[in-house]
């Protein structure tokens, strides 16, 4: 149960990490105008407080405590500071981080889960584990109109109040946690 407690601290860490810094580099896209870009990065960092949020829950309810985010993790502004560069830049580093994610850290969390038998862990490290490749094709579509060349318009981005699944339309239900469409979010810069 200890490392699975150590797994879900690390994934708040992690998940509050992103968040800020996908708010930093939605300012920095917006001041490049770049708007499809900005409102992208202001929706994966709300999808990423969303899964900060279940994980934390996951934590508490499996060890028995109240904590909040702050408890756990400690974010260095300057380090975070220093990964802001421009817009293509940051488009890739959110890449490399949201496929590794999918790909590793989240695949073996949910491993991990299902040998604890924590049905609470299990379920949010899924919801992040598909939100986070639905993150990854996003991002991949943003890299691939900047390479296009085509004119960077102002997307509108939707996000899953219950998983951080980000969409570019509201869907019917969630495709990654069923949830009716009442539960996407327009995000807006």
């Amino acid at each position: 149960m200890k490392e699975l407690i150590e797994a879900l601290g690390e994934s708040i860490s992690g998940e509050a990490f992103a968040k800020q810094k996908y708010e930093l580099f939605s300012e920095k896209a917006l001041g490049e105008e770049d708007l499809m870009c900005a409102n992208l990065f202001k929706a994966l960092s709300f999808a990423e407080s969303i899964h900060l949020n279940n994980h934390l829950n996951a934590l508490n309810k499996i060890a028995g405590t109240s904590k909040n985010f702050e408890d756990i993790t400690k974010i260095d502004e300057d380090e975070l500071k220093d990964l802001v560069k421009s817009t293509l830049v940051n488009l890739l580093n959110a890449r490399v981080n949201e496929t590794f994610e999918f790909k590793k850290k989240y695949k073996n969390f949910v491993k991990l889960a299902k040998k604890e038998d924590q049905e609470v862990a299990m379920l949010s490290f899924t919801y992040a584990r598909m939100a986070e490749k639905a993150h990854a094709e996003l991002l991949n579509n943003c890299l691939k109109a900047i390479h296009a060349t085509k004119p960077m318009e102002e997307i509108d981005f939707f996000v899953c109040k219950n998983c951080g699944n980000v969409m570019d339309a509201i869907p019917s239900k969630c495709p990654i946690c069923e949830k009716p469409s009442k539960y996407y979010e327009k995000i807006t810069i």
